[in-house]
């Protein structure tokens, strides 16, 4: 059986200046979370989005098309192309590993990251957040991925034997609000809702909980 994991672009966030023309632009790619069962499952998990050369997120100059790879094919493979504001399909195999997507055009630094797939324990013990992007211009309603991932005492990703109710929230909401809550349904190892950026700067906490788990939190910035 294969996976199909859909791969979505964040729409790319107006800061308060666009970049010089003559400045590097790089390409970010980012899988939230960035291991996932070898299940059959589908799953949207990456972000790619376009940063200068500090790592701070900028606009797309135009309609940008981005060549996507996958360094281990027995692992999985990805669209070979898609258009920024777009999206591509991820496909895994049944056979757990390690592969690195790629994400190219013309213009721009290569980006690149790793995702895992794995056979999932059936113990999970705590929650894993991962936030992606973890870094936005301040901006009312841009929007970004929140993954709460369950997790075994080893750390090894886990899969939820009853549904799971998750309460999130976020240490200064005047920085950015998240979803109140998700639903981690039997037999899935995570779940995903979004957080809505305000136009403040600053450093929030976005912290799951639910009961019988150890807790678990991510760290998004919102800099001018």
């Amino acid at each position: 059986m294969l996976l199909f994991l859909s791969i979505f672009t964040v729409l790319p966030l107006i800061p308060q200046a666009s970049p010089q023309k003559s400045e590097a632009l790089v390409l970010a790619v980012t899988p939230a979370p960035s291991t996932v069962p070898a299940n059959g499952g589908e799953y949207s998990i990456v972000v790619v989005q376009i940063q200068n050369s500090t790592g701070f997120p900028v606009p797309a100059p135009a309609d940008t098309p981005i060549i996507l790879s996958s360094s281990k094919l027995e692992v999985g493979s990805v669209e070979s192309t898609l258009t920024i504001l777009k999206g591509a399909k991820f496909r895994s195999t049944t056979t757990p590993g390690v592969t690195t997507v790629t994400a190219a055009a013309t213009g721009f630094t290569v980006g690149a990251n790793t995702l895992t797939t794995v056979d999932p324990s059936s113990s999970p013990m705590k929650l894993v957040v991962e936030l992606s992007p973890k870094q936005q211009p301040p901006e009312t309603n841009a929007t970004g991925i929140v993954v709460v991932q369950l997790r075994d005492a080893n750390g090894v990703l886990a899969r939820a034997t009853d549904p799971i109710l998750v309460s999130l929230s976020s240490s200064i909401p005047s920085i950015a609000k998240v979803d109140p809550s998700i639903t981690i349904n039997a037999g899935q190892s995570f779940g995903q809702a979004s957080f809505y950026t305000a136009f403040t700067p600053g450093t929030t906490r976005i912290t799951a909980s639910a009961s019988g788990y150890a807790i678990g939190s991510d760290t998004l910035t919102d800099e001018i």
